[in-house]
This record gives C-alpha cells, structure tokens and sequence, in this order.
C-alpha cells in the first residue's frame, strides 16, 4: 500500500486564533488549509474525539480550505480514498448535507466528496463524484466512525466501519482547483 499523500492529523500543524482554527497543515507534504474569516473557523480541542485531538466543524458553514491542490492528489481517472475518523452529530431531522471532506473543481462533477446525508430517516455516509453518489445503507452513521470514501477505476464506493456499499459505476473527472475540510463550498 502506499503511504497518504495528504493528512490532515489534528495532533499536529493547528494554529489557532481566538479558540478557533485559522490554518491547519497537512503532515505528508505540508499542504495547508485555512480560513480568514474568524466566524467560518471550525474548533480545536485536545480531547475533543474520546480524548484525543480533534477540529469540529458546525455542519453549516465552517470549512478550512485550499486553492491549488497539491500535485501528488490523484485527479482525472485516478484512484484515491479519503478516510476520516468522524464523530457525526447531526440529527435525522436535519436534512442538509453535511460534508466533512473533498477535493477537486469548482463544478459538482469535478469533485470527489464525502459527506454525510438524512436518506429514508437515516444518517448515512455519502460519497460523491459530480451527480453520482454511493451510500451504505445499512450502517448509521451517527457518533464516531471509520468512513472511507473510495473513488476507484469507473466506481464509486463508502464504507462505514467495515461494510462496504455495493461499487456504483462513475465517471471519475476530477480537477485539481481546492481542497475542502467542512463546508459544502467554500462560503468566503
């Protein structure tokens, strides 16, 4: 296997201003993310995920981000996983789309996300690449897990703590314009 090309680890690389995350650079190869505008910052905390380091995004309009993704990200037909450990709060009841990671262009289908979405009064991971989308719906994605995003060859693929979705046939096209932590878009 080979090592990430980008990781954001939250033991490491946070600055903050005021409480909140103002810039947070990647460990692999120093990519970093930021934010200017002090109301759009996320929180850190030291002991924030069971104890351990953690950056939490409100679910409405935080997000760290980058223009100009580094060269090492996969793109076009390329493979990539996005994994995160995420400790998801929102309710059923709360149909917006909450996306906690994704890179690629400013168009929908020159991205590859992962998010989470209120599916048929379910919390479920969600990843998509422009208008295709892969979901497990058979795991809750509420509290803390282990999600990947997997953007393979043609497919599409979420898994949840060990369980797969079934592989979704995708076109996979992404740009190299930004990289996102939080938000849907970028909002500033």
């Amino acid at each position: 296997s080979s090592p990430p090309v980008a990781w954001w680890d939250p033991s490491v690389g946070i600055a903050e201003s005021s409480g909140a995350v103002s810039a947070w650079t990647d460990r692999t190869g120093g990519a970093i993310v930021t934010q200017a505008s002090g109301s759009l910052r996320p929180s850190y905390s030291a002991t924030s995920l069971n104890g351990y380091p953690g950056v939490t995004f409100d679910g409405t309009d935080d997000v760290l981000s980058l223009v100009g993704v580094p060269a090492n990200l996969p793109t076009g037909s390329d493979s990539s996983w996005i994994f995160g450990i995420v400790d998801q709060q929102a309710l059923v009841a709360d149909t917006g789309i909450k996306v906690w990671a994704g890179y690629g262009g400013g168009s929908a289908n020159q991205a590859r996300v992962t998010e989470r979405q209120s599916i048929s009064s379910a919390n479920l991971a969600v990843v998509e690449n422009g208008t295709v989308v892969s979901t497990v719906t058979t795991v809750d994605f509420s509290g803390i897990n282990a999600v990947f995003g997997i953007f393979d060859a043609g497919t599409l693929q979420s898994r949840i703590n060990g369980t797969n979705s079934t592989p979704t046939a995708a076109t996979l096209a992404t740009t190299t314009s930004r990289i996102r932590l939080g938000a849907y878009q970028d909002v500033a």
